[in-house]
């Protein structure tokens, strides 16, 4: 059953993110649109929760406030030793 509410990420590059989320979460696509070219849309899965990327070239690139919360099984195994990431997307 698809989620109720399901949480859109606005950035200027949707393929970048898409990357970023699929190696670190192993987030898989489950639909995009249009189905060819650049994507508007992609509907990520991560888990049994649903995550849209949405396509806006005019987004701002300073981040906005939005809290995502993801449940991990353990996020020192997702983090270089030393315990802090250097994995950052902007856009």
């Amino acid at each position: 059953m698809p989620s109720t509410v399901q949480p859109v990420v606005v950035t200027r590059d949707p393929a970048r993110l898409q990357a970023f989320y699929s190696s670190l979460l192993g987030a898989a696509g489950v639909s995009r649109f249009p189905d060819d070219g650049a994507p508007f849309f992609v509907q990520l899965q991560v888990g049994n929760s649903e995550l849209g990327l949405v396509s806006n070239t005019g987004a701002a690139v300073t981040a906005g406030r939005v809290l995502l919360s993801i449940e991990v099984d353990s996020v020192d195994a997702l983090l270089p030793p030393g315990g802090r990431s250097r994995r950052r997307v902007t856009g």
